[in-house]
Parts: structure tokens; sequence; C-alpha cells
């Protein structure tokens, strides 16, 4: 090995030693940072899909807490109250009113032709009639005249008001009908009922089924989900229980699976009656989707959230089978799913209470676990899903948030690929280099020493000794003087350039900057969510009257100083200083799922220093804040003659947020509507006034409340102490 290292020629002898060390090199590191950069997005990816699985959890919880809350609020409303009364009395009256017996054979052939032709779609067997006929003579007598003889289409039988009889029930359903479909309709509720306490009869619903009239403790819905209500109302009958029951299928409903929500309606201190509400089914689609929005939500072509019972069942609807029916049936088929199972999920076009989800994300969601984690998918692939149970009264359901692994992990495969091109590409030009060094090092000695001394015979500063007497000592001279020239040229550059760099920052952001420095002019692009800042400093009028200029624009100098450092902390972006207007923005620069907090949270701090301020120089300063979040348009500007340009942000947010500043009370922070519902979880707030923001929007102000945070003290000494 000595003697052929010994015999090789000086270019391979470089060439060798600087491949060998740049290539290990590269190789070394570029293997490092794909390591960490794999488990940096994998952390990423992970979190991001736990936030999606949290959120939606979060809005079906209020969801279902906002339902709760109606609930109660209408079993206590007087309306309601006087149409359960008036309602039964009038139904037991029917009870003696004799039924003609062509109203019975009408009955029993809308039923043979509407009912059971759709009913026996969703269910096993054939349905009789003798197991499903109205019972009681009000019974009858409702539905022969709301739902047989009601000339609107199956349906659509709730669009009828009058049935055109003088019966008490009818003046009855009359004057409260109206009120009770805009009730639900305004609600998104499928179907609301008034039903009698002892007896369980439904004495009125709003859509006309065949629930109508029917008797929930002994009829044929005894054992129906709306029947299991009933009894839970009477097991818990106290004044503002409300009580949920799980989605099962409900034959009024055609065999379509529904879901409940009641409680009991008192009068005084006496139970008149039941209020119970037919859950939407499409509102919580809806919500887990984002109204089929799932991109959107980052969860790209394969991610959905859905929920399961404790039944490992499906409580809303697969987004496969809503977006590719063929192909989720075709993978329901592939995973030996039974064929009966596949055609109720067509007939019902929903695979609520169908679809079964017996993994192991669901198996430890219900048993209250939460947790990311890859696994074998409902659909037979392998799937990156956050889990967790829902907190729901009344219900044993778990949230799941999923994603195709392949899918969720395509940035992982994209750095992969990136980097080992980066690294075959550095490595040829490494190598080109390397050939082009060594032929350039081997010129004739002699002419390159000749030519270095005439460029360079003054430069003698730097020394290079090499204990040599041969042409190696008169190269050694002539690097001497290339260096310092070298040296000179190039610290002068690099401060040219950090001085270019600083003054460029300072006018644009950051990432803003990269591209303008990378020869982009044009710079124009919308910025979808971003929270913006305005503040004015009012005092320094009165401050300069008594003191100097220097001294004012010493204390607002450092006062502006406290405020970038605030800024920092919090990653906000310091936009603008005019005069004593400062506005800073969050969300531009880089994105931020919490860019609003951070705004907050730097309005805080900006105001505990502003005190400090006036505590250590006995000053009157006064700030007014105004934040407002949404959408942003910016551009840089750039004037054809002077070549000057600036970095302009605009929008009705920019023009919202200037309106709060400028009704923002002395040391306030005035927020809007937005932030207040992005923040109300994790600050205090008091409504303020309304304002006009054009002929036709008004918005509603809110303002922050100092929660007076740990940090403030220390910020204050901090200042008072001369810190920075």
């Amino acid at each position: 090995m000595f003697k052929w290292g010994h015999h090789l020629r000086i270019k391979s002898k470089l060439m060798i030693l600087l491949l060998t060390a740049s290539i290990g090199s590269i190789l070394t590191i570029n293997l490092i940072s794909l390591l960490r950069s794999k488990a940096i997005i994998r952390r990423i990816i992970s979190n991001e899909l736990t936030y999606v699985r949290a959120s939606k959890a979060h809005e079906i919880q209020l969801y279902f807490n906002e339902i709760h809350a109606h609930i109660q609020t209408l079993c206590e409303d007087p309306t309601i109250v006087n149409a359960m009364v008036e309602f039964d009395t009038a139904f037991q009256t029917l009870n003696q009113v004799s039924i003609p017996s062509d109203w019975d054979r009408a009955t029993e052939k809308y039923y043979q032709i509407e009912f059971f032709s759709r009913l026996s779609q969703h269910i096993s067997g054939t349905p009789h009639f003798d197991v499903y006929r109205p019972l009681s003579q009000a019974a009858r007598y409702l539905q022969y005249r709301y739902i047989v003889d009601n000339f609107y289409a199956v349906g659509e039988k709730d669009k009828l008001l009058d049935a055109g009889d003088d019966s008490d029930y009818n003046q009855l359903h009359i004057k409260y009908h109206s009120f009770f479909s805009k009730l639900t309709h305004q609600f998104h509720y499928d179907n609301l009922y008034l039903i009698n306490f002892d007896t369980g009869e439904v004495v009125y619903s709003v859509d006309k089924t065949t629930d109508l009239g029917a008797n929930l403790e002994d009829g044929p819905y005894q054992y129906s989900n709306l029947g299991d209500l009933v009894k839970a109302v009477h097991r818990n009958p106290h004044r503002e229980a409300v009580h949920m029951v799980d989605f099962n299928f409900y034959h009024p409903s055609f065999g379509e699976p529904e879901a409940f929500m009641g409680g009991p309606i008192y009068s005084g201190q006496r139970i008149v009656g039941i209020l119970a509400v037919e859950m939407p089914v499409t509102e919580i689609d809806n919500i887990l989707s984002n109204n089929q929005n799932w991109l959107h939500d980052g969860l790209g072509k394969t991610g959905e959230v859905y929920l399961v019972g404790s039944d490992q069942l499906m409580r809303s609807t697969s987004r496969f089978f809503i977006e590719t029916p063929e192909d989720y049936k075709a993978r329901l088929r592939a995973n030996r799913t039974p064929l009966k199972t596949i055609e109720s999920i067509e007939k019902h076009g929903s695979s609520i209470l169908l679809q079964k989800v017996d993994t192991e994300a669901v198996r430890e969601a219900l048993i209250g676990e939460e947790g990311t984690k890859i696994i074998n998918g409902y659909q037979g692939r392998k799937v990156l899903s956050a889990y967790g149970p829902l907190s729901i009264e009344g219900l044993d359901w778990a949230v799941v948030a999923e994603m195709e692994r392949d899918e969720a992990y395509q940035p992982l495969q994209a750095l992969e690929l990136y980097i080992f091109m980066g690294t075959v590409i550095i490595i040829l030009l490494v190598t080109w280099f390397a050939n082009f060094g060594a032929n350039l090092f081997l010129r004739p000695l002699k002419l390159m020493i000749a030519e270095i001394h005439q460029a360079d015979v003054r430069q003698q500063d730097f020394k290079l000794q090499i204990n040599s007497h041969d042409e190696l000592d008169e190269l050694a001279q002539a690097i001497n003087s290339m260096a310092y020239k070298l040296s000179q040229q190039t610290r002068q550059i690099q401060q040219e350039a950090k001085e270019n760099e600083a003054l460029l920052l300072n006018i644009l952001p950051s990432r803003v900057a990269q591209r303008f420095d990378k020869g982009e002019e044009q710079i124009a692009e919308t910025i979808e969510q971003a929270t913006v800042l305005v503040s004015t400093i009012r005092g320094f009028t009165e401050l300069s009257a008594r003191t100097s200029v220097s001294e004012a624009a010493g204390i607002l100098n450092e006062l502006i100083n406290f405020f970038e450092q605030a800024a920092r902390k919090q990653d906000v972006e310091r936009f603008q200083i005019l005069g004593d207007r400062y506005l800073a923005v969050c969300g531009v620069n880089r994105l931020y799922l919490d860019h609003t907090k951070r705004v907050v949270d730097f309005a805080l701090e900006i105001s505990s220093i502003l005190e400090g301020f006036n505590q250590k120089y006995h000053t009157s300063l006064r700030l007014h804040i105004g934040i407002h979040k949404g959408p942003l348009m910016a551009a840089i500007i750039r004037t054809k003659e002077s070549q000057k340009f600036t970095y302009n942000l605009w929008g009705k947010t920019m023009d919202i947020a200037n309106k709060l500043n400028q009704q923002a009370q002395p040391n306030t922070i005035l927020v809007s509507q937005s932030v207040y519902d992005a923040l109300r979880d994790l600050y205090s707030f008091d409504q303020d006034k309304t304002l006009d923001i054009d002929a036709q929007e008004k918005l509603v102000t809110w303002l922050l409340r100092d929660p007076s945070q740990s940090g403030a003290k220390t910020v204050k000494q901090n200042i008072q102490n001369g810190s920075t």
C-alpha cells in the first residue's frame, strides 16, 4: 500500500485526498441531517394529525353541548310548556272520536304502498300492518289527517299546516306548527316530538311520520331508541335533566340510523310531558369533514375524521363512501365484509351503524386511551391514526383521525429523494472541482510563480514559511501575497454582505427577503390567515414639552428596543414604526397555528413594558392597542424612477385592526370577534361596543382583561434596572 502510494503522481494524491475528505464529510452530514429531519418531520406530522383529531372532538363536544343547553331551555320555555299541555288535552279528546272504517282502510293502504315499500329496503323480513298499525283512536285520527290524507309527498308531510277539520287539535296545529317547524329547521333537527309523560304517546311531531300518535311504552316502537329515551326520562325525570340515546335504526324514518336527545317538560313543579329531538346526522358529518372539505383541514386525499361507538360501529359517514363509493365497496369486498352489509351501506347511503372498525386505535380509545401510531386501518391499509375518547354525556364514543401512511409520510419520501439527488450532484461537482484544482495546481510552477509575483508584488504582510529552497518556497511567497489580498477582499465582501442583509431584513420579512435576494422582483401574495396588532403610543408630545428632543428620542428608542425583544420572544414580526405608531403581525413570515395567541401575548407584554417605563421615567405614556385576525394581501412596491421599494400589507383585516386601534381606550387591548372566538377559552374578555365596518357590516368588539401574568413583574423590574 505504501509503495503504491509512493509511486502515485501528485495529481492522483490530491484528488484522492480531496475526494475522500469531501465525499466522507458529505455522506456523514447528509446521513445525520436525514435521520434528524425524518424524526422531526414524523413528530410534526403526528402533532398535526393529533391537533385535527382534538379540534374536531372539541367541535363535536361543543355542538352536543349546545343542543343539550338548547333542549334545557326549550323544556322551560312557556310556548313549549303551553303547547305540550294543549296538544296533550286535544290528543286525549281525539280518543273519544269515532273513526270511519274507510279511514282505517286508507291508512292500511298507505302503509302497504308508501311506508313498507321504503322500510323493507332497509330491514330484513317482510313488515306487516298488524305490527305497525296505529292503536288508539287519536293515533288513527292523526295519522289519517296528517299523513294519509296529506296531499304533500312522503318526506314533505311537515308542510301541511291545516288538516281541514274543526277539531281542537287542528286549531292548535295551525297555532303552533309553524313555530315548531321553523325551530327544527333553524337548529337543523331532523324532527321534534312532544310526548305524554305518563302514557308515552307521541301527541305531536314536526315531521309527520308513522310514530305520530304511537305509544312508546307498549306500541310498535317501544323497543326503538326513541322508546329508550322515554324510559331514560322516566328513570331520571329531574328538572333540567337532558338525556341522549345512541344511534339505532329507526323504523318510522324508513330504517335509517337516528339518535335522539330530550328531557322532561315542567310547568311549575309538575311534569307535563317530554320534549325530544331527532339529532341531525348531516350536521355531525359536516363538522367532521368541514363540509366535505378535507383538504382544507390538512387531511390530504386519504385523511378523514370519524366517530365510533362502543359496539365498534361507525357513528359518522366514511369519507371514502362519500367520495369514491365504488372503490370503497371494492375495499370492503377485499376485506371479506359480508355482502349483506355492503348492500345495506349502499341502500342507506351511509356507513353509520354498518361499518365495523375493529382496529387497535378504536379499542384503545374506547377504554379511555389516546395517542398516535401507525396501524392497520379499517380498509386494510397502513394508516397513521390519532385517536382518543369523546367526552359526551350518555355516549361511549371514540374519535379517530387517520391518513394513509404513504400520504402522511410523503414529505419524508420527498426529503430522502432530495437528499439523495443533492448528494449525487455534490459528489459530481466535488469530483470535477478536485480534478480542476489538481490540474490548476500542477501547472508549470515557474509560470504560476511569475504571474503571482507580477500581480501582487507589493503584498508582504502575510507570511507562509516553508523549509525549502526550491520552487515551493517561491510558491509560498506568491501564496502569501495572494492570501493577504484575498483575505482583505473577503472581509470587505463579507462586511458589505452583512450590511446589505441587515438593511434588507429591516425592510422585508426574512422569507420575502430570501426570495428578493434570489432575484424575484414581482413578489405579491395572499396570506390566508394572520393576526395584526396596531398600537399607538400617546403622551410623547407632553414628554417632549418638558424634556429635550434627544432625551425624548432616547426614551422612545429604548421603549421600541424592549418592544422588539418582546416581538422576538413571541416570534411576532414588527412590520412598521411610524412616529408613535407601532404595527406588528404574526403569520406572514412563518405559518403558526397559534399566531393569534402569540400576538395577544405580545400585546400583554408590551403593555407591561410601557407600565414599567412610566414608573422608571415618571412619564404618562399611554398605549392604545387593536387586534384582528384574517386574510392579508402583501406585495413589494417598487418605483421605476428611483428603484426604491417598500413591503406593504393591506386588506380588510388591516382596515379593521386600524379601526380597533382608533376605538381603543388608553391602556386597553381591543380585539375583534374573530380573535375572541379563537381565544375565549384561554383569556378573559368583556364585550365592548359594536363598530360599523361599512353600510352592511357591523363588528362586535371585546376588551381583553390583563391576566397579570407572572412574568409582568420581571419585565417591569428589568426595565427599572435598565436591563434589556
